[in-house]
């Protein structure tokens, strides 16, 4: 690989896990929230 290639994939990877770690923090604040806001993500995440 080059080492071109090794950044395009690391950026890649930061950028997987900033939008892993913003989709853990809604779903915590939705089930601390709980109400409709907690059913629609439950439902959104059982598609």
């Amino acid at each position: 690989m080059t080492e071109r290639q090794i950044l395009l994939l690391y950026e890649a990877e930061l950028r997987r896990r900033r939008i892993e770690r913003m989709e853990n923090l809604l779903d915590a604040n939705a089930a601390f929230a709980g109400g409709k806001t907690a059913e629609s993500q439950l439902k959104q995440l059982q598609r």
